[in-house]
This record gives structure tokens, sequence and C-alpha cells, in this order.
């Protein structure tokens, strides 16, 4: 047997290190062996290794005139794997010339929808969105099993970008498509009943939406399992670990003079933190990273070489100078910053429960704090389909209970090390952003810049939640969506303070 025919058992065998190997030993034979490189491609894909599936995609698209029928695959895989490795413009190229190729393909035009809203350009999702529901009248049983059409996630990712006018259709053609194809286990799905209650706040059903969003945040919690008491021990050692006698005892990581200076921005999720972001990265001098789990693996790896070390791993009041400057100089590895680069942001909102390390480690940060309306952020983190790892949001009691305890976490923090600090509420952003915007550069030791005021204008990818809203202009009518909802809470409502 030769190194392909044992590099396509091996795919068989989901033994994709094997695949490789083997479809690798083929192309030394022959560099442009179609076969070889496709089956290279598709094991670099299942085994994770993007770049290289990309690589060997493109290959076997070269070797293909346009047009072929047999381009399409690896057109696609190559769509999957781009996106998958950020290279967002080159995985549009891919699905945009096989969209040409396969009009009308549902999976097509979800993926071109999901990529052109990572790259913010949404009237073109909102087109490849309207594609798609265009395309359930004829959808089959034979097309839901492509990967690019996972039903439920496309629904939600795709209803996004429903308008009034659209989301009762569009509703209809939905429910159409489940009684046709019978596909009642959509039921079971958290991304169909996020989908099918953002068609109904848009429609206006409101009653519907929150029944629908209960049934979607229920079927998380049976699969997170997640139990908010663990988070709450977690959140009272904290301030008990990191308190007055810490914050006194405990010296500073001596600044390096040739490191950017960092802006961390926390808090609880969907409390206007990617705004934030999004101001600041309009300004020259900061570079914006989003999202970044920088500290928690830097400190995980100080704690780690300290205890290989010295066979203890140091508690917070052990802390000493030269462990803090590790994690600092962890932090600014991972990072890789670019010569010239005089300051940054890191919009992890979890970074607020490792405050204390942060602030002794970085002490010549500024941290901001963003807080917003009790209810505008229990309900925009409840109707949010959170990828993974905030359980909190499942419930709107333990979300109401998480916005507390984060709040007097806050307090604690600021109590103890507030020269350092700036609570920025969203409300008064929102209400008097030029005041605010001034405010919160001058705290940032960043001179005045009008772009600050355009946030929308900045044109950089963002990889949360808020997305679509960071391209809009800064607007006031956000927290007012909600007050729809006040009438469906049940005995929820207790939980929020009457409206004014």
């Amino acid at each position: 047997m030769n190194s392909l025919d044992l590099a396509k058992q091996s795919i068989a065998a989901n033994d994709f290190a094997a695949a490789i190997s083997h479809a690798e030993t083929a192309l030394l034979n022959n560099a442009n062996d179609p076969d070889a490189l496709w089956v290279s491609a598709l094991a670099h894909f299942n085994s994770g290794q993007m770049s290289q599936a990309c690589e060997r995609a493109r290959a076997v698209a070269r070797l293909i005139e346009r047009g072929s029928p047999n381009r399409a695959q690896p057109l696609m895989l190559l769509g999957m794997a781009a996106s998958q490795a950020g290279n967002l413009a080159e995985a549009r190229l891919a699905f945009e010339e096989l969209r040409q190729q396969l009009p009308g393909n549902a999976g097509v035009s979800a993926a071109l929808s999901r990529i052109a809203y990572a790259q913010g350009d949404r009237d073109s999702a909102e087109a490849f969105a309207r594609e798609f529901f265009a395309t359930l009248p004829s959808l089959s049983s034979g097309d839901l099993a492509s990967p690019l059409l996972q039903l439920g996630k496309t629904l939600y990712e795709c209803s996004l970008f429903a308008r009034a006018e659209d989301a009762s259709q569009w509703l209809a053609e939905v429910r159409g498509l489940v009684v046709r194809l019978d596909l009642k286990k959509l039921e079971a799905d958290v991304s169909y009943q996020f989908g099918m209650a953002k068609l109904n706040e848009i429609a206006g059903d409101y009653q519907s939406a929150m029944e629908h969003y209960r049934s979607g945040n229920g079927l998380a919690r049976a699969q997170s399992r997640y139990r908010i008491e663990e988070d709450i021990a977690v959140l009272d050692q904290t301030r008990q670990s990191y308190g007055k006698a810490y914050f006194e005892a405990v010296p500073v990581s001596a600044p390096v003079s040739d490191q950017p200076r960092g802006i961390f921005i926390l808090g609880m999720p969907r409390s206007g933190s990617s705004l934030i972001e999004q101001i600041l990265a309009a300004h020259p001098e900061v570079e914006p990273c989003g999202e970044r789990f920088w500290l928690h693996e830097s400190f995980r790896d100080a704690l780690e070489a300290h205890n290989s070390a010295s066979g203890h791993v140091p508690r917070p009041l052990e802390f000493d100078s030269e462990f803090l400057g590790e994690v600092r100089s962890n932090y600014y590895q991972r990072a890789g910053f670019a010569p010239g680069v005089q300051c940054f942001t890191d919009k992890m909102p979890g970074n607020i429960y490792k405050l204390g390390l942060l602030l002794k480690a970085f002490p010549d940060a500024r941290v901001i704090i963003t807080e917003r309306d009790k209810f505008a952020t229990v309900m925009s983190c409840f109707t949010t389909a959170f990828a993974s790892g905030l359980g909190f949001t499942e419930s709107l009691s333990d979300c109401a209970r998480m916005y507390d305890e984060t709040h007097s976490l806050a307090k604690h923090w600021v109590a103890h090390a507030g020269r350092s600090i700036q609570v920025l509420d969203y409300q008064e952003l929102v209400t008097e952003p030029r005041r605010t915007v001034e405010a919160l550069l001058e705290f940032c030791d960043l001179d005045w810049h009008p772009a600050c005021l355009e946030p929308h204008r900045v044109d950089r990818a963002v990889g949360t939640s808020s997305n679509m809203q960071v391209r809009e202009p800064i607007y006031r009518r956000a927290d007012k969506r909600w007050d729809a909802f006040r009438d469906y809470l049940g005995s929820d409502a207790e939980l929020f303070p009457a409206p004014e």
C-alpha cells in the first residue's frame, strides 16, 4: 500500500497525525499531487492546524480551473480553515467564489454573514442573512448535512440582522421548515432557542421572546451544571486575600521603561467595556488588544515556576517584587508588542477578580471598571448566547446576584487602590459623551483627540458580542430596550429596582 492510500486509510480511521505523515510522504514524490494535498488539508483541518490546512487547500484550489465542480470542496475547506485561523479576508474571498459556484446555498450564505459580521460589515452581513432565510423554503434534509450549516447556530447568528418588517416572515419560514423536515430536535438546541427569541423580540412579541430566552438558558444550564455558590466562594476568598494587609505589605513590580503602559478595562459582561475600548482605540497612541487571557496565563506560569523552583506556591501576602516582575515579564512576552507601541488596552472583564495582583504587577497601569444599570446589564447578559464560561448568565437570579457581587468587589478595590482606578458609568457616557470621554482620556494620561467621540469609525475586528454595537455612534437607546420585558419577568421582577 502506497503512502497516499495509507493517508486515506488513516483519515477514515480518524488518525489524523498518521494521515498528515503519510500525505506529506506522498507529496515528497509529487508536490503537486492534488489527492495528497487534499488529504493533507483535511488531516490538518481535523487536527486543528488551520494555517497548514489553509496552505494545502489553497494549493489544491490553484490546481483546479475556476468554475470546475471539483473546486468547490477545497474552496469550502479553505474558507472554514481561514475563518478559524482568523484570516477573515481570505475566508470571505473563498466563500464569495463558492457562492458564485453554488448560488442559493444556505451554508455559504450563512458563512458569509458570519464572516461579514466579524469584520464589522453590517450591510453585507444583513444581505447574506437575508439570502440564508430566503433558502429555507427549498432546504432539504440533505442540505442539513453540510459542515457549513449548523442550523441552530446559523439561525441565531442570522437573526441578529432581522428588521421589524422581516422578523414575522422569517419566523414563519423557520416554523415551516421545522414542520416540513420534522426538526423537533431543534427544540433542544440552545442556539435555536436564542434565534427564535431574537426574532420574536424584533417582531414585538416579547412574551414569546422571553419564553424562548428562558428555554435557551435552561438548556445551557443543563449542559453547564453551573453553581453560583462556587463563584461566590472565590469572590469571598479574593476579598480576604487581597485586603488591607496585602495592599500595605506587598511591594510592587518595578516598571521597565521600554514597555508600553497598560489600560485594563474590567467589569461585568455587557456593561460597556467594548465601547470603552473602541473609544480608546480611536486614539493614535493606543493599541487595542481586546479580550485576552494574558494576565491569567502569566500568573499561572509564574506560580508553576515558583513551585517548581521552591516546592511552594506563594500566597498573596508572600508575593515579592521578583515574583510580580515575573508575572509582568510573562505578560509582555505573550503580548509581543511591536516597537513603538506606547499604550495598550486589555479588555478582559474577568480581570476584575485578579485586580489585586494586577495593581502590584503593573503599578503604572490605569484601570477602568465599567458599570451599567442593573436591569439593563442582567437582561443583556441573559439574552446573549455566550460561547462558554459565563454560567451565571443562564439565570436571571444568578446574574443579578453576580452583578451585586461584582459591584461590591469594585468598591473593595477602589477602597484600597482608588488612585489607579476609574469607575465609569455607562449611562453618563451615553448621556454626556464629551465630558465623560475627556475625563477618561485625562485619567489615562492621554491628550484629547476628537476621534475618540466617533468610535464607530474605528476600523478593527471586535471579537465580542458587542461587535455591531461598537460600529454605531454612541447612543442612548440600548437600556430602554429592556423595559418591554418587565411585564414578563414573573417572580424575577423583585430582583430589580422599579423603573423610574
